[in-house]
């Protein structure tokens, strides 16, 4: 293919792109090439490019790109840049070296940043997962778009909602989402914030219960919920579930959690869910001054490296029997346990055993019974 046909898909491609705001989807469909017809389509507002051409169409553009890269650049070649890094965002954007090209030409005005958000929109569509298209957003209201508001930040939580329900375990969506909720918290009543944020969120993890990028967005939103109240910035009473202190939010969490189990069993993503949510109440509500044996330090370190006591390494047989055939730990007069964390405790180690003892499959079982060896190495 010659270099004055790749211009023009490439061309009209970026014309699309500039004259529509209102663009849905864009994804490349398989053409064979055999038709005379022009490789680039807009149906309803989503743009779609033929795979026969996509091979030849990007070689030219990204060998444009890095030649122009390499020299002083002038208005002429500015344009053209332009359109080369958007062709090839648009079907590798993983490629970090093009949104650096992107950046300059948005310091240079050549750019604007509302047709920046529209790539990544085009290019999330497509690739829901895509790091870099996140980045790129974060970059952009971070230097370009500060002095514009925060009205942006609710318009990109819907963004995170779209792109979550486009691509399952949405990591990076996830994550974008709690660094908006970081900016927000600082700018935006807290109550009426977190209590919109929770009812939301809380919506979509009870049909999403697998999704572990959730519910750990659940349980950092619980722990920003916390420290707000601890800080005198938001009022539990006023935010779902609508509690008077910190330990009966982390309760209520909890209960909330045991129900999902109790309808959903076997799924692992709770479990771990519930952990967090155990540890989070344990620092959080337990007295941090709280004296404790070295035994107990000892076991703390156990827990992060997956050793067992006495030991450099244990197998995986050993450490089952270390948690759930070993008797406690005697308890001595130096330690001083909280009595709400004792109560914790003591709770889960039964809800664990109730639920292996529900166990309907091998798999359930063995899910539950993972969880009776984690409630077994909390000290009570």
């Amino acid at each position: 293919m010659d270099s004055d046909t790749c211009e023009r898909i490439i061309s009209k491609l970026h014309n699309l792109v500039s004259l529509n705001t209102n663009l849905g989807d864009f994804d490349i469909v398989y053409a064979s090439g055999e038709d005379n017809v022009s490789p680039v389509a807009c149906v309803e507002g989503n743009i779609s490019i033929a795979s026969w051409c996509v091979k030849h169409v990007y070689a030219h553009a990204y060998h444009s790109s890095l030649r122009c890269k390499q020299k002083l650049w002038s208005y002429d070649e500015c344009e053209s840049l332009t359109r080369w890094t958007q062709f090839c965002l648009l079907i590798r954007p993983e490629v970090t070296t093009f949104w650096n090209l992107r950046r300059a030409l948005i310091k240079k005005g050549l750019v604007s940043g509302d047709q920046e958000l529209l790539l990544t929109k085009l290019i999330l569509s497509r690739k829901p997962k895509c790091i870099e298209a996140f980045y790129e957003r974060q970059w952009l209201y971070t230097k370009v778009l500060a002095t514009s508001g925060h009205e942006w930040i609710r318009q990109e939580i819907d963004l995170c909602t779209w792109a979550t329900s486009r691509h399952q375990n949405n990591y990076h969506a996830w994550n974008h989402r709690l660094w908006l909720l970081n900016k927000l918290l600082l700018h935006e009543d807290r109550n009426d914030l977190l209590k919109s944020e929770f009812e939301s969120v809380m919506e979509w993890a009870e049909v999403h219960v697998s999704e572990h990028s959730c519910m750990h967005y659940v349980n950092q939103l619980v722990e920003r919920m916390a420290l707000s109240s601890k800080e005198g910035l938001c009022s539990l009473e006023r935010v779902p579930p609508y509690v008077s202190s910190v330990a009966q939010l982390y309760e209520a969490m909890l209960s909330w959690n045991q129900n999902l189990i109790v309808q959903y069993p076997g799924h692992e993503t709770l479990f771990y869910a519930r952990k967090s949510l155990v540890l989070k109440f344990q620092r959080d509500c337990v007295d941090t001054a709280t004296p404790v044996t070295a035994r107990e330090h000892l076991v703390e370190e156990c827990l992060v490296s997956g050793n067992e006591i006495g030991t450099q390494s244990a197998t995986k047989d050993e450490t089952n029997s270390w948690c759930c055939d070993q008797p406690a730990f005697k308890r001595t007069c130096v330690e001083n346990v909280s009595g709400d964390w004792a109560s914790l405790v003591m709770k889960e180690r039964k809800f664990a055993e109730a639920c292996v003892t529900a166990a309907t499959s091998d798999f359930e079982k063995s899910v539950a019974q993972a969880y009776v060896r984690t409630v077994g190495r909390f000290s009570v």
